[in-house]
């Protein structure tokens, strides 16, 4: 009979965050056009500029978006993994002026949280094999 053993230690800690990381990256590329905006982290339906967890926010900003998500999951100690990858993906600290750059779109913030999903995903390594008890 064969036993499942759940992986424990450093190794399996930062493979279990990878692949959380992972996930709420790739939710965070899921949005339409319309909930993306600039010059803020969120505003409502009338353009108003709100808090990013407001209920009545639809539309975020890249690091509103990301810091939404993770509140949303109960995962806001993600955030500066997540953040790290994503200024890995730009090669930049700036996310905020990325976004707000004039030329910007949604796509290009879509494509961002997905690459850096990537990023996340293939710098993932397995866990060793547990010692022979």
């Amino acid at each position: 009979m064969t036993t499942l053993r759940t992986k424990t230690g450093p190794a399996a800690e930062i493979a279990r965050r990878r692949e959380i990381g992972d996930q709420l990256l790739e939710q965070a590329g899921d949005f339409p056009d319309a909930a993306w905006t600039q010059n803020c982290l969120a505003r409502d339906a009338a353009g108003q500029e709100v808090h990013y967890n407001n209920p009545a926010a639809v539309a975020h900003c890249a690091l509103g978006r990301l810091h939404h998500i993770l509140h949303q999951a109960g995962a806001e100690e993600m955030a500066p993994l997540l953040r790290l990858t994503i200024d890995a993906e730009l090669q930049t600290t700036d996310l905020i002026p990325w976004n707000d750059a004039p030329q910007r779109c949604a796509g290009e913030v879509r494509i961002l949280f997905r690459a850096a999903a990537n990023r996340l995903r293939k710098a993932a390594f397995p866990c060793p094999p547990e010692p022979a008890v």
